[in-house]
């Protein structure tokens, strides 16, 4: 998953029936993030850092992004919208972090959220795919162990 462009190429267009998760995570209680690049503004996707993974389902991650198509994204936590929406265009780079617990938001290295929950648990990339096509890219996870 890190490092990698991931695109949904098989299943269901408009299910939620492709994904992936890391091999790594980030320590219960440590630092680190997930960067990732938005290749264009097609395609329903979610992406961000969860407590295991149980399968291709939004509401399985904890702390993530919802890219809609044509640049609307928002902040969804175990798949419920938290009331944080912006526009996103081809080319932004995005940031999930976790500080001691605290989960912050980043569009191109600025703060646009944080979290009122606290993250526990060792924390994995996880993602979910609904649109065929769906892509993001350039994948970092840091801080994993």
């Amino acid at each position: 998953l890190v490092g990698k462009a991931l695109t949904k190429v098989g299943g269901c267009d408009g299910c939620q029936d492709a994904g992936a998760v890391s091999s790594q995570a980030i320590p219960a209680g440590g630092s680190g993030y997930v960067e990732f690049t938005t290749p264009d503004t097609g395609g329903l996707r979610v992406i961000g850092l969860s407590v295991g993974n149980s399968g291709t389902f939004e509401a399985d991650i904890d702390f993530g992004l919802k890219f809609w198509p044509g640049g609307g994204v928002d902040v969804r936590e175990n798949g419920a919208y938290v009331g944080v929406e912006t526009r996103y265009q081809a080319g932004d780079r995005w940031r999930i972090a976790v500080d001691m617990g605290v989960v912050s938001y980043y569009r191109n290295g600025t703060l646009f959220y944080r979290s009122t929950r606290a993250a526990t648990g060792p924390l994995l990339v996880d993602t979910a795919f609904y649109s065929s096509g769906a892509k993001l890219s350039d994948i970092t996870l840091s801080g994993a162990q």
